[in-house]
């Protein structure tokens, strides 16, 4: 639409938590909603991101994310 933000997010969101074991996914619906409950997937058992997003929600719900938020655990070499 015209005259919209287009560095705004598009809802609904898809939000995730990806650390060297598990990676975490849940929805944000709209402005005003909490997330849904978060799937929880075990890393080692996907080869990408994609395969990951695919299996925790994009097969176990109807809804498609227009936008999405990441969040990417790296390796900590010290204090």
């Amino acid at each position: 639409m015209a005259g919209e933000d287009d560095t705004a997010l598009r809802f609904p969101v898809l939000i995730g938590d990806i650390g060297g074991t598990n990676a975490r996914f849940s929805i944000v619906l709209d402005a005003n909603s909490e997330a849904t409950e978060p799937q929880i997937v075990q890393t080692a058992n996907f080869k990408t991101i994609d395969e990951a997003i695919q299996a925790a929600v994009l097969d176990r719900s109807s809804i498609q994310p227009h936008s999405a938020v990441l969040v990417v655990a790296g390796h900590v070499d010290a204090d």
